[in-house]
């Protein structure tokens, strides 16, 4: 614990012990100077013999060196020394000494040092030591905590609700609360869920929001609106860690309320710092041609925006009549034309009449985490 920290200890204990709010930061230093003396490494021992003199300067009824004393004065106050009368007095000040009080000085403290170490100096100590070490490990990640359990759901145009397989992963979201967690999947704006987690019998939190990085170009914040149909309930977000592909967003305040609404089927949208729903459809491109290739089962497609789509891509192409195909880029003609090939998959040539391509980096999710009530 260096030397600052220390001073923070000095006041939680006086404060806990004497209910003393302040302490005077030259008579600390003095005290750590004159114990640190000729050692420059930090010590827990030193810190705690440190602790312990303030402690029992303020236990002795003969010595209350925190006690009236004003900045005006220029002297020094020595161990077992009688300073002079003659100096501007407002109060006495006894550390084995008559100490004359207004004194702008160094101040040596000749206090009995118990050897044994209480208990409770101990673990005020081991406490400030665990908080530091704590804050020292703060790394941003995903999520600020591992996950215990995710649910992804994963939505489509046509699908609602999904929730295919509960996956087991270790997690401390805190010390004392072990929070479960769980993903929705989504491809466009303003859906309806069915939730497979009570809001009655459990605590939701929305904790991350993952978008597409150029969102945070077009709005500094944004609203996840939620609402079952009766009971509307608001989240802000703002953007804590971006990237090339996906930024992720958090709440903007650490202690916000739960998702307390009445049922479990929930209408969620995103809104814009404008009031305006976000608008996923940007992200869905235009086929404007198709080549087949029948020897090695591919089609060489044209879209709008190639630059947007890259080799190992995972992509869905979206029929004329709303049915859905999976399929990855496995190869990209960067030239005039910029050209796209992709698997058969069993698809026909006229499958692409009027159809539209979507990238699934362009796909959005949301991290909620729970606990029971």
């Amino acid at each position: 614990m260096d030397k600052e920290n220390l001073y923070l200890a000095s006041l939680k204990m006086l404060n806990d012990k004497f209910n003393i709010k302040n302490y005077s930061k030259e008579i600390f230093n003095f005290i750590y100077e004159k114990n640190y003396r000729n050692i420059t490494i930090v010590n827990n021992e030193i810190n705690k013999k440190i602790l312990i003199e303030i402690k029992n300067s303020f236990l002795s009824k003969d010595a209350n060196v925190n006690a009236n004393v004003n900045d005006n004065v220029n002297a020094n106050v020595n161990d077992n020394a009688n300073v002079n009368d003659n100096a501007n007095v407002n109060a006495n000040a006894n550390v084995n000494a008559n100490v004359n009080a207004n004194v702008n000085a160094n101040v040596n403290v000749n206090a009995n040092v118990n050897d044994n170490i209480t208990e409770d100096f101990d673990y005020k100590i081991k406490e400030l030591e665990n908080i530091r070490s704590t804050m020292n490990n703060i790394q941003p990640s995903l999520l600020q905590s591992t996950i215990k359990q995710q649910t992804f759901v994963n939505l489509t145009d046509k699908q609602n609700s999904i929730i295919p397989q509960q996956i087991p992963i270790i997690q401390t979201e805190k010390p004392l609360n072990n929070f479960k967690t769980f993903i929705i999947n989504a491809t466009k704006n303003n859906f309806k869920i069915t939730s497979s987690i009570d809001t009655k019998t459990n605590y939701i939190y929305p904790c991350k929001l993952c978008i597409p990085s150029n969102i945070k170009n077009q709005s500094p914040y944004l609203i996840l609106a939620i609402n079952d149909g009766v009971k509307n309930i608001n989240y802000t977000f703002t953007p804590s860690i971006c990237n090339n592909i996906w930024d992720i967003w958090v709440p903007t305040i650490d202690n916000y309320i739960d998702i307390s609404l009445n049922n479990n089927i929930w209408n969620i949208n995103i809104i814009d710092y404008l009031g305006i729903n976000l608008d996923f459809s940007c992200f869905y491109f235009n086929i404007n041609s198709v080549l087949e290739n029948t020897t090695n089962e591919t089609f060489t497609i044209t879209v709008d925006n190639s630059y947007q789509f890259n080799i190992n891509d995972k992509i869905k192409i979206i029929q004329e009549n709303n049915l859905i195909s999976d399929n990855k880029i496995i190869n990209k003609i960067t030239d005039n034309k910029n050209l796209l090939i992709i698997k058969k998959n069993n698809m026909l040539i006229d499958n692409f009449i009027n159809a539209k391509i979507f990238n699934y980096n362009n796909q959005f999710s949301l991290i909620f985490k729970y606990i029971s009530k």
